[in-house]
């Protein structure tokens, strides 16, 4: 049986995707999102089943392992949200993508069928989001009993753009200068304006919001922070327009 120390870590399995998509044909786009879709997979078994028994007791963690072992949307779209208490709106666009990365992965392993290679860089990109945004989610979890429903929603779309940022941030750098780019680490927004993807205004405007963010995940228990709707809606529309910049 293969201890835990012998299996490959996320951040590695999605290394080894980057490292096939650069390789630039068909054969490997295929099996990059094979092992991109396999580290989001990892990360949720590692991160999330295996913090189950410390919320619901040993004998009903298992059942809920075994249960889901092959419904992998059970682990990602519910008890994600159990664990770390922020909820994933299946009406948004994380869920919306993770649902055409899982049906492309669909079609490739049970099909054959041949991936190009906008569809694996979508998927990479998209599992690069999805490792960040629970991340972030795992970091605040601590604090749902400590805001009120509605402040602890907002706290969550706020958690989902921060982590589509960092997203743009890393597909920004893979597209210009990916022989630079370690998935591992920690990107700046900075990096976006020294490529020439946004002006000295909107680098203050992420940095606000980011700033935001911060403050709500890491303050101290008593401090109040404001998050409005508008914000959010705001900072969205700020990673759209980089986004659609970033397509070109």
């Amino acid at each position: 049986m293969r201890t835990r120390e012998e299996r490959f870590t996320p951040a590695e399995l999605l290394e080894t995707a980057e490292e096939l998509f650069k390789m630039g044909n068909s054969k490997m786009y295929r099996a990059s999102i094979l092992e991109a879709i396999s580290a989001l997979e990892s990360y949720v078994a590692n991160e999330i089943m295996g913090k189950l028994e410390e919320h619901v007791g040993k004998e009903l963690a298992i059942w809920l392992n075994e249960k889901t072992r092959l419904d992998f949307d059970s682990r990602l779209g519910v008890l994600t949200s159990f664990v770390t208490g922020v909820e994933i709106d299946k009406k948004g666009r994380l869920w919306a993508d993770y649902k055409t990365s899982k049906e492309i992965r669909n079609k490739v392993t049970h099909s054959g069928r041949k991936v190009n290679e906008k569809q694996s860089r979508f998927i990479i990109d998209i599992t690069y989001e999805w490792i960040e945004f629970l991340n972030q989610a795992q970091e605040i979890g601590s604090k749902s009993k400590e805001k009120d429903k509605n402040t602890y929603d907002l706290l969550g779309q706020l958690v989902q753009a921060s982590a589509r940022l960092e997203k743009v941030i890393y597909s920004a750098l893979m597209k210009f200068e990916p022989e630079n780019v370690n998935p591992r680490r920690i990107f700046r927004v900075e990096e976006l304006s020294r490529l020439g993807l946004i002006d000295d205004g909107t680098l203050r405007q992420l940095r606000k919001y980011q700033e935001i963010r911060n403050h709500a995940v890491h303050g101290h228990p008593t401090e109040t922070i404001r998050i409005m709707q508008s914000d959010i809606d705001s900072f969205n529309s700020l990673v759209d327009a980089i986004e659609k910049k970033l397509a070109r």
